[in-house]
C-alpha cells in the first residue's frame, strides 16, 4: 500500500521529512513524546544530539522501572533494552533500533545494575524531567516548521491549501518557505499559501498569520500570488560575534536569527555566566508576533 505524504517538518537549513502526524513533545510523566522528538532528531541528523541522547537514557530507564528484577545483571539489562522497540504500545515515527538504544545507553553511562538504574530514575524525575522536556520542546520547535498539504491540521480530501506552522522565535523562513514552495509545487498542484503561527506550541487559541512586507497576511495567498512576491534576502550575521554586554535577550535573540538551537543558546550563555533568571520564551513568542505577524480572527478555521 502506498501511503501518500502530505506532512513533513520542514528544517531550517531547507531539508524535510515526511510524517503522518507532526511531532510534539507533551510532557509526558514517561518522556514518551520526548524521546519520540529526541529519536527524530537523531535519525535525521538534526541540531542539539547531546540533548537527544540524554533524554533517550532517561526514558529508557522509565521503561525500565516495571521490566527488570532485582536480581538483573548488566547483561541482563542490556538485553532488555535491546528488546524495547519490540515491546512498545507505541511506535516511534523515526525509531530506533535496540542496537542503537543500547549503544545511547552504555556510552552514556548512566547506570548499569538495578541499584543504579534507580538512582537514576531519582533523579530523573525529581531534578531533571520538567527540564529535559521543556528543552527538547523547544528544540524541535525552533529548528523546524511544522508543514501540512491540504489543511491547518489535517488534510482535508480536495484542498489544495499548503499550511505553514512557525512554533521558532528570531529564525527567518522567508526563504527555505519559498524554496520548499517552489520545489513542492512541481509534483503537487498547490492553490494557496498561508503561514501562521503553531497554536499548539505558543499554548494559544488566536490565531497569528505571518505578514508580507507591505503588511498582507499570508493566509490563503493564491500561489502565482506569492511565488511573484518580491523576497529579502535574509541578513548574513557574524556566527562568531557574541557581545554579552549588549543584553542577554538581544543576545538570544540573534543566536536564534543565526540559527542556533535553544538548547545551544542556552549553553553558550551559561559559558559566560548570563543565563536569565526567569524563562524568557514567551517574551520572544510575542515579539515575534509583534513584528512579523497579524492577529487574525478570519484565519481561525481549525482544517
Amino acid at each position: 500500500m502506498i501511503t501518500i505524504v502530505n506532512a513533513w517538518h520542514l528544517r531550517q537549513d531547507g531539508k524535510f521529512f515526511p510524517v503522518q502526524v507532526h511531532l510534539y513533545a507533551m510532557g509526558d510523566g514517561d518522556l514518551s513524546s520526548e524521546a519520540e522528538v529526541a529519536a527524530f532528531l537523531l535519525k535525521t541528523d538534526s541540531e542539539d544530539k547531546r540533548l537527544s541522547r540524554r533524554v533517550i537514557d532517561a526514558w529508557i530507564a522509565l521503561c525500565l522501572e516495571d521490566k527488570v528484577r532485582y536480581d538483573d545483571t548488566e547483561e541482563d539489562i542490556i538485553e532488555t533494552i535491546r528488546n524495547l522497540p519490540n515491546e512498545l504500545p507505541y511506535h516511534f515515527a523515526y525509531p530506533l533500533t535496540g542496537d542503537e538504544l543500547v549503544k545511547i545507553h552504555t556510552t552514556a553511562n548512566n547506570f548499569n545494575d538495578v541499584d543504579t538504574l534507580y538512582e537514576f530514575i531519582d533523579k530523573i524525575l525529581l531534578k531533571e524531567h520538567d527540564d529535559l522536556c521543556l528543552k527538547i520542546r523547544r528544540s524541535i520547535n525552533q529548528q523546524f516548521c511544522r508543514v501540512r498539504y491540504g489543511g491547518k491540521l489535517n488534510t482535508v480530501k480536495g484542498s489544495n491549501s499548503l499550511w505553514f506552522r512557525i512554533s521558532s522565535v528570531g529564525f527567518d523562513w522567508q526563504n527555505v518557505i519559498y524554496n520548499f514552495v517552489s520545489d513542492l509545487s512541481s509534483s503537487r498542484q498547490i492553490s494557496d499559501i498561508s503561514v501562521c503561527r503553531d497554536q499548539e506550541s505558543d499554548n494559544t487559541e488566536a490565531d497569528y498569520f505571518y505578514k508580507t512586507k507591505d503588511g498582507r497576511q499570508y493566509y490563503h495567498m493564491p500561489i502565482q500570488e506569492y511565488l511573484a512576491e518580491e523576497r529579502e534576502s535574509s541578513p548574513i550575521l557574524d556566527a562568531d560575534l557574541l557581545d554579552i554586554s549588549r543584553g542577554v535577550y538581544a543576545t538570544l535573540w540573534l543566536m536564534f536569527q543565526q540559527g542556533v538551537t535553544y538548547f545551544d543558546a542556552i549553553e553558550t550563555l551559561r559559558l559566560h555566566n548570563a543565563v536569565p533568571n526567569r524563562d524568557f520564551w514567551s517574551y520572544f513568542i510575542r515579539k515575534e508576533r509583534d513584528r512579523y505577524c497579524i492577529e487574525s480572527s478570519e484565519g481561525a478555521d481549525t482544517l
